[in-house]
C-alpha cells in the first residue's frame, strides 16, 4: 500500500494519499469484473479506514462518521461475495496443522461452499461492485473540502495515539481474560495501526518495514482466530451436513487445538509489539517525523 509523501506537510501528504488510495479502490473494484481480486479490492478500502482515523481529529466528527460509514459499507457488499473464499482457505491452514490427513475438513470446505457460494456468482459481484464503486466515488469527491491542517502534527499524532492504544488495550484484555471476541476487536485495532505505520513508511524506510513486518504476523493470527470461529459456527449450525457427528467432532476438536496454539502466538508477538504505552510511542513517532520534515 501507497505511504505519504516525504518532505510534504502532513494535511497536504495524507490529503493526497487519500485521493490516491481511493482512485486505486475504484480500480481494483473495476477489475474484479473481469476476474480481479475482491480480497485486494476489500484492503484497499480498509487501508482507506485506518487513514480516516489517522486524521480524524483533523476531520471532525461529521466529516469522519460520514466518510467511515460509507467506506464501511462499501467493504459489507464485498464482504459477503467473498466469504466462501476466505472460508475455505482457513480450512487449508486448518489442514496444515494436521499430523494426517482429515477428510472430515473437506466436508467443511463443501459445506462452507453450500452455504456461502452463491453470494460469489458473476452477477452477484457486478452489483456488490457497482455499489461500492459509487460509494468510492462519493467519498473521493469529498476529499478535496476535508480540513486538514497542513502543519498541525498533533492533531494526527492523536490519531495514530488512538489506534495503537486501542489496539494494546484490547489485546492486553482480550489475552488476560481469554476473551476471544476481545481478540477479535484487537484484531481490527491491529490492522488500522499496520496500514497507519506503513503510511509513515518514509520516516524510516527500512526499520519501519520490518516493523511492519512483524505486526503483519501478528495481524495474520488473529485473523486465523476470527476464521476459527467462523468455521466453529459453521460447523455447529450446519452440523446435520456431515457425513456424522463423529466427523463434526472431529472437526471442532481439531479447531480447538488450532485456537489454543494461535492465541499462544497472540501472546508472543503483542508482548513485544505493544511493549510502549501509547503517548510514549507517539512520541518517538513523533520525533521521528520531525526530522523527515527538517
Amino acid at each position: 500500500m501507497a505511504s505519504i509523501r516525504a518532505g510534504h506537510p502532513p494535511g497536504e501528504a495524507f490529503r493526497v494519499l487519500a485521493r490516491k488510495t481511493l482512485t486505486a479502490a475504484a480500480k481494483d473494484l473495476k477489475a474484479v469484473g473481469v476476474g480481479g481480486s475482491v480480497h485486494l479490492a476489500r484492503k484497499r478500502l480498509k487501508f482507506m479506514r485506518s487513514l480516516l482515523r489517522f486524521i480524524r481529529h483533523a476531520l471532525g466528527r461529521r466529516n469522519f462518521k460520514t466518510a467511515n460509514s460509507r467506506l464501511r459499507s462499501a467493504a459489507a457488499v464485498l464482504a459477503a461475495a467473498r466469504r466462501a473464499e476466505a472460508l475455505q482457505q482457513a480450512v487449508v491452514r486448518l489442514q496444515a496443522d494436521q499430523e494426517v490427513l482429515l477428510p472430515e475438513l473437506a466436508e467443511l470446505a463443501s459445506i462452507a461452499i453450500q452455504v456461502h457460494g452463491e453470494r460469489a456468482t458473476p452477477a452477484a459481484l457486478q452489483v456488490a461492485t457497482a455499489e461500492a464503486r459509487r460509494i468510492v466515488a462519493t467519498v473521493r469527491g469529498d476529499v478535496a473540502h476535508w480540513p486538514l491542517a497542513k502543519r498541525d502534527m498533533g492533531l494526527f499524532l492523536r490519531g495514530l495515539t488512538d489506534a495503537y492504544g486501542r489496539a494494546r488495550r484490547k489485546l492486553l484484555e482480550g489475552l488476560s481474560s481469554g476473551g476471544i471476541a476481545t481478540l477479535h476487536e484487537a484484531r481490527k485495532s491491529v490492522i488500522h495501526h499496520l496500514h497507519q505505520l506503513e503510511m509513515l513508511k518514509p520516516l524510516w524506510p527500512g526499520m519501519i518495514r520490518m516493523w511492519a513486518g512483524e505486526l503483519l504476523k501478528l495481524r495474520e493470527a488473529l485473523g486465523d482466530l476470527n476464521d476459527l470461529d467462523e468455521l466453529e459456527a459453521l460447523a455447529i449450525g450446519q452440523g446435520p451436513r456431515f457425513s456424522s457427528d463423529a466427523a463434526r467432532d472431529h472437526v471442532l476438536q481439531a479447531i480447538a487445538a488450532r485456537r489454543a496454539n494461535l492465541v499462544n502466538r497472540v501472546r508472543g508477538q503483542a508482548d513485544h509489539l505493544f511493549a510502549e504505552k501509547p503517548k510514549a510511542f507517539a512520541r518517538r513517532i513523533g520525533a521521528m517525523w520531525q526530522v523527515m520534515l527538517a
